[in-house]
């Protein structure tokens, strides 16, 4: 059986192959969030990206899906450095021995964050001439009647 290593926490456990990280964990009751996100994620469904761990050692896991990079990434403006051994644990399946560093820090993208910020800006900038056009024509329409 594959053994699987919790580094913060100082535990080890023997699992069954195809052990769902995440799962795993907090039937253990060992944290894989940090903060208000214990609350507040997507119970496993790989859309919030608060399960972060950090693989230490370990291939016998499956392997990351561009899917599951987007998600570790970041959404919407802020974006993080993506590091290779960086994993959501929901999407984590462990078949070999795994030691595993639950919530771990993760530094932000300053350039990919400008550079969201700056399109949102643009896309924002747009978006207001747009309204304000649409409401100079809705204006002048009633004031034709």
């Amino acid at each position: 059986m594959p053994v699987l290593e919790f580094v913060k926490e100082g535990k080890k456990y023997d699992v069954p192959p195809g052990t769902n990280l995440r799962k795993f964990a907090l039937k253990c009751q060992i944290p894989v969030y940090k903060g208000i996100n214990r609350l507040l994620n997507c119970r496993g469904h790989r859309l919030c990206g608060t399960c972060r761990v950090e693989i230490l050692d370990g291939k016998g896991i499956s392997p990351r899906t561009p899917a599951e990079e987007s998600t570790l990434i970041g959404r919407f403006l802020l974006a993080k450095k993506l590091t290779p051994n960086l994993r959501l644990s929901c999407q984590v399946t462990v078949s070999n021995d795994v030691k595993v560093l639950t919530r771990p820090n993760t530094e932000p993208d300053k350039e990919l964050t400008r550079q969201r910020i700056t399109l949102f800006g643009i896309f924002s900038g747009f978006g207001l001439v747009f309204l304000l056009m649409l409401g100079m024509i809705v204006f002048d329409l009633l004031k034709k009647l």
